[in-house]
């Protein structure tokens, strides 16, 4: 038996050996830097990246961070800098923001092949959409040329705040076919996407729009929760001609995010800061409104209540194959340094969610995992875990990735990479192949950054 263990340890010796030599022959290669003994990692392996010329300057990560309310480690959420759709061409459109633009907000969407690694086509984006000084509220893409872009405009233009939340739909030279204000009453709800991460989604088979956001209203913070007609730009309402969602959900919800679910509904996560200390799931539809039980999959957040400082960030969610939900956040509550746990709920889809099951991913002590915590589906039963980790706020160290079954366990090595660094409520997405996940962040100077890993 002893003479088993020796041996075992001696090949145990070499193979890290020869793997410490392959990790210093490419210093460019993302490298292991914590490890689930046994366990085989190979997420990065397939890892490759491109760059794009664009006319404009991405915001880096630094650009994003370094402001108080948007710090890695802060409680605040807020709509993304860089966002993408993915077509079934193989092409993506990158909406991003200029750092540079003057005369606009300096919104822009770029078309990339990921094939022949270039730039296809910049898409127009009608000037209302753009105007300078307006918040973006989101963006999505119909996948038929045709786009929705979310922003703030004034009541009057003697404002000095912003009240109203727009949406327009056009198509890719710039033609508006729709233009619709979800909310917007000066003396009432005002700051469209105050302190949260605004969304839109297109449900293609409702053919409705889920717009969530978050504003304030008589001097407090809320979520806002809406549906628009795709076709006609029509808010959606009920039997009584009430307008279908919630324009009041949980105060103060501090992040958000929504999904489309496979039996056409909608999955939203919510942040909350005062009722209640939790972050919370939901499901809705674009005829219903609001469906089944809400579930806080972390509830009890301590702090006084009104206390904005959770300690805590909500990150993205996936729909698993088999109806469950996986979900990522980061919380410094009970732990050294702010870590990262993956989340499993059961039964949303018929209204009665639970917690299946829950996993520490991350034990830091030095660095902590910040905003741009990611899932993707990779490959039969697996999901692909991506997250940030920052020195400090402002600061990013790099990305990591980890593999976890459909049950969140965690199946692989945590591997690091120096290359990547994910953008806040930007979703990892899947080709229609299924052969890549893909994630876009700012590449150097007045270049895009498109990162793929394949799935094996």
């Amino acid at each position: 038996m002893k003479k088993i263990i020796s041996l075992s340890l001696i090949l145990l010796v070499f193979v890290l050996s020869c793997s410490h030599e392959e990790d210093k022959s490419s210093e460019n290669k993302p490298v292991v830097v914590e490890e689930t003994n046994g366990k085989d990692a190979s997420v990065l392996s397939g890892y490759s990246s491109f760059e794009v010329d664009v006319t404009g300057a991405p915001y880096t990560i630094t650009d994003i961070s370094d402001n108080t309310y948007r710090k890695s480690n802060g409680n605040y959420g807020f709509t993304p800098f860089i966002d993408f759709e993915i077509n079934d061409d193989n092409t993506i459109d990158v909406l991003w923001l200029d750092k540079k633009a003057t005369t606009n907000a300096g919104r822009n969407i770029t078309r990339i092949s990921l094939l022949n690694k270039n730039v296809v086509e910049n898409i127009t984006i009608p000037n209302i959409c753009n105007a300078k000084g307006s918040r973006f509220l989101g963006f999505c893409s119909l996948k038929n040329d045709d786009f929705v872009i979310g922003y703030s405009t004034k009541q009057n233009p003697s404002d000095q705040i912003d009240s109203n939340a727009v949406y327009t739909r056009f198509d890719k030279v710039g033609k508006v076919k729709f233009t619709t204000t979800a909310f917007g009453a000066k003396e009432k709800k005002y700051n469209p996407g105050q302190a949260s991460s605004s969304n839109v989604r297109y449900n293609k088979q409702a053919d409705a729009l889920g717009i969530y956001l978050g504003h304030n209203e008589n001097g407090h913070q809320a979520g806002w929760i809406g549906f628009i007609n795709a076709s006609n730009g029509n808010l959606l309402k009920d039997s009584k001609s009430a307008t279908l969602g919630n324009g009041w959900y949980y105060s103060h919800n501090f992040d958000q995010r929504i999904l489309v679910s496979s039996d056409n509904k909608f999955y939203t996560l919510a942040h909350g800061d005062a009722y209640s200390r939790a972050l919370e799931i939901a499901k809705w539809s674009s005829d219903k409104g609001k469906e089944g039980n809400s579930l806080k999959y972390y509830d009890n957040i301590p702090g006084a209540t009104g206390d904005n400082a959770t300690n805590t960030r909500t990150g993205n969610f996936i729909e698993l194959p088999n109806g469950n939900v996986a979900i990522v956040y980061c919380t410094e509550n009970s732990r050294t340094k702010r870590d990262l746990k993956i989340v499993i709920v059961s039964g949303i889809t018929s209204g009665t969610p639970t917690v299946l099951k829950e996993t520490w991913i991350t034990n830091n002590t030095v660095n902590l995992v910040g905003w741009g915590m990611n899932l993707s589906l990779f490959g039969e039963n697996k999901i692909l875990v991506g997250w940030n980790e920052f020195k400090d706020g402002v600061n990013p160290v790099g990305s990591r990735f980890v593999i976890a079954d459909f049950g969140g366990n965690i199946v692989s090595k945590i591997e690091e990479s120096t290359e990547t660094i994910m953008n806040h409520n930007q979703a990892m997405k899947v080709t229609k192949d299924g052969k890549k996940v893909v994630f876009v962040s700012a590449g150097a100077g007045y270049k895009l950054k498109v990162n793929t890993i394949d799935i094996k």
